[in-house]
């Protein structure tokens, strides 16, 4: 109940003709159609809500991102190449984790963090628009 009160006021704030994409339960890689519900990889256009593991390993970019407690976004950096995650308008993490590694440039318009969600970062992130 309190995931859904939390994702309720997340969305009810955020533009209404973003599209709300959905991660499938067993999670996955951001970029691949099969991580998510309908098969749409998100787009600047979209807002997120993860409910599992998700990694990415290449250029995204996202209106808003919400992750649940049961959900994590890994940030990697593959061959050690540096590339930029754009999150345009909030991250929020509610309960769950994020994880930005080395060479990997996060960029989000605002954070909101609930005390029992967790980031580790080794790369860099950037707040604010």
């Amino acid at each position: 109940m309190r995931n859904f009160l939390f994702f309720a006021i997340f969305f009810i704030s955020i533009n209404v003709f973003a599209e709300d994409i959905h991660s499938l339960p067993y999670g996955g890689k951001w970029e691949s159609y099969s991580t998510w519900f309908g098969g749409k990889i998100p787009t600047k256009d979209d807002n997120v809500v993860l409910m599992n593991n998700i990694t990415i390993s290449s250029p995204i970019i996202c209106k808003n991102l919400l992750i649940l407690k049961s959900g994590s976004l890994t940030i990697k950096s593959p061959a050690k190449k540096s590339y930029k995650v754009e999150i345009l308008e909030k991250l929020r993490i509610e309960g769950g984790i994020l994880t930005i590694e080395d060479k990997c440039n996060v960029k989000v318009g605002e954070i909101i963090k609930t005390p029992d969600s967790e980031v580790h970062n080794s790369g860099i992130l950037e707040v604010g628009k």
